[in-house]
């Protein structure tokens, strides 16, 4: 090949495919790492949260047996169950997890202040335990952990720049 007798092409033609097999490794071991972060969020802590909105709909189920409670309360915690599934992310996630936190508070102590029956005073109770030790469960899942790692791995200044140079991202951290 006449081509490679020109040593600057050859010199050039090396080191093109050098930088591309670089970035090609870069993004591959980047992804490899996003996508255990990913894997930590969607069979883990995302499995936490839908048991979350779960816990939390036993609430409207209380609601609904009785006529005083408040509607608007109601209507919040139903729209916070909804935003906790219909979340897209870590970020969004953890919005929502707190809007469903204030909602089942304010709906609890609304519930508490009504004539229930002894049964469903007891089912408040327990799905307030319920939901407060889901809570504990969400707080030590392993996800911002690994998120930390994996961002701090691909944030240095060398790996920072292949990151953004092949177009790999951060990890959204659940707060």
């Amino acid at each position: 090949m006449k081509i490679f007798k020109n040593r600057a092409f050859a010199i050039a033609f090396c080191a093109v495919v050098c930088i591309g097999a670089l970035l090609l490794g870069a993004r591959r071991s980047m992804v490899r790492r996003y996508n255990k972060v990913a894997k930590e969020y969607s069979g883990g802590l995302e499995v936490l949260l839908e048991e979350k909105a779960g816990l939390a709909s036993n609430f409207l189920v209380l609601a609904r047996r009785y006529p005083g409670a408040d509607a608007a309360l109601t209507a919040e915690l139903e729209a916070s169950v909804a935003a906790l599934r219909g979340a897209e992310g870590p970020a969004s996630a953890y919005a929502a997890s707190t809007r469903l936190d204030t909602a089942v508070t304010a709906l609890y102590y609304e519930l508490d202040e009504l004539e229930l029956s002894e049964r469903d005073e007891g089912l408040l109770a327990s799905n307030l335990d319920n939901l407060k030790a889901k809570n504990i469960q969400i707080g030590y899942s392993e996800y911002n952990d690994t998120a930390r790692r994996y961002n701090d791995k691909v944030s240095g200044p060398v790996s920072g720049f292949l990151r953004r140079a092949v177009g790999v991202r951060l990890a959204e951290l659940f707060s």
